[in-house]
């Protein structure tokens, strides 16, 4: 069996719905539920107790720590989709662009 006879399986009728899609959910990840619940608290005792074995706060670290909470956010853009088969709409959450990581 070649390669062509395969091929049409690979792409759904025009007619058909496409499956439904599924986005991550980052505020369900473990992640990011220590990230928002501690970060304040690690950043408050960084200086007593951390600064002397890793180092000074880097400044850096609040911009990059608030666009990681941003992620994914309805508040920071999104898009809104729309099947043409069976008119069903959803949204697809912005991530964070690359551009915007400052160590990148």
């Amino acid at each position: 069996m070649g390669a062509m006879a395969a091929a049409p399986a690979l792409f759904p009728k025009a007619e058909a719905c496409p499956p439904l899609y599924r986005p991550r959910n980052p505020r369900t990840t473990p992640l990011f539920q220590l990230v928002e619940q501690h970060y304040d608290d690690v950043k408050a005792l960084w200086e007593d107790r951390f600064e002397n074995a890793h180092g000074r706060w880097r400044g850096f670290t609040d911009t990059v720590v608030a666009r990681y909470l941003d992620c994914a956010s309805p508040l920071c853009g999104f898009a809104r989709l729309r099947c043409d088969a069976c008119h069903g709409e959803r949204l697809l959450l912005f991530s964070c662009p690359k551009e915007h990581l400052p160590f990148v």
